[in-house]
C-alpha cells in the first residue's frame, strides 16, 4: 500500500522501503530533510506489462508488436512515476539507461521507443486485423478487449494502467482497469487468471 507505506517512512515506523512516494518532497524528506532520503537508481531490475498469452488474440505476436508500439513510456515516466522512480526506458531493447548500456548490441544502441500509432495501424491491417471506426476486430472478426488488473493501492501502476488503456485505444483495444485486492490478485497472476498486469523483475549482475 503505497499510502500506508509512505505514512510509515514520514512518522518513522519505517526505516527503509521499496516504494512509490507521489511528492516525496513534501510528503517525506521535509518532515526531516537531514536524515529522509530518496534513492532511485536505474538498476535492471525491469518494470514492464505482463500479458497472458494463453488468451487469444494475445497469443499472436503481431498484436502485440503493435500494442508495444503505442506505449508513451515518456507519460508513464512523467505522470505514473513522478519523473523518478523508475527510469524511462527508451531503448528497444528494453534495458534502462545506464545500468543497461554494457549489454545493449552495437546495432541496436541509438535505437529507441517512440510511441508509433500509424505504424501499429498499418501492422495490424497487414496481420489481419481491422479496425471498424473505434473498435479494432481480430482475423476471426471478434473485438480485441483486455483487462488490465494491478492492486488498487499501488498508486503508481494505477496511473501506469490508466495511460496505458489510453494508448490501446488509438488502436482500437477496448481496455478496462482492474482495481483488484492484492490477494486476489496474487492468486490470479499464480494461476494464470489475468489478461495483462504491470510487474517488476529482480535485479542481479546481468540482464
Amino acid at each position: 500500500d503505497n499510502s500506508a507505506q509512505t505514512t510509515a517512512l514520514a512518522n518513522g515506523e519505517s526505516e527503509w522501503s521499496f516504494v512509490f512516494i507521489p511528492n516525496y518532497q513534501a510528503t517525506f524528506i521535509s518532515k526531516d530533510p537531514q536524515n529522509h532520503k530518496i534513492w532511485a537508481p536505474g538498476v535492471l531490475g525491469i518494470h514492464g506489462l505482463y500479458i497472458n498469452t494463453t488468451i487469444k488474440p494475445f497469443d499472436d505476436a503481431k498484436l502485440r508488436q503493435a500494442m508495444n508500439m503505442v506505449i508513451n513510456r515518456a507519460d508513464i515516466f512523467n505522470q505514473a512515476e513522478a519523473g523518478y522512480f523508475h527510469p524511462q526506458i527508451d531503448s528497444v531493447t528494453g534495458l534502462p539507461n545506464g545500468a543497461g548500456d554494457a549489454f545493449i548490441a552495437p546495432e541496436y544502441k541509438d535505437k529507441k521507443l517512440t510511441p508509433d500509432v500509424a505504424g501499429a495501424k498499418a501492422l495490424l491491417a497487414k496481420s489481419g486485423y481491422q479496425l471498424n471506426g473505434t473498435t479494432l476486430t481480430d482475423p476471426s472478426g471478434k473485438p480485441v478487449k483486455i483487462t488490465l488488473t494491478d492492486p488498487a493501492p499501488w498508486s503508481d501502476y494505477q496511473t501506469t494502467l490508466e495511460i496505458i488503456k489510453t494508448n490501446l485505444a488509438q488502436i482500437g483495444i477496448a481496455a478496462t482497469v482492474d482495481k483488484a485486492n492484492q490477494d486476489k490478485w496474487d492468486q490470479n497472476v499464480q494461476k494464470g487468471d489475468f489478461g495483462a498486469t504491470m510487474r517488476w523483475t529482480n535485479g542481479g549482475a546481468t540482464p
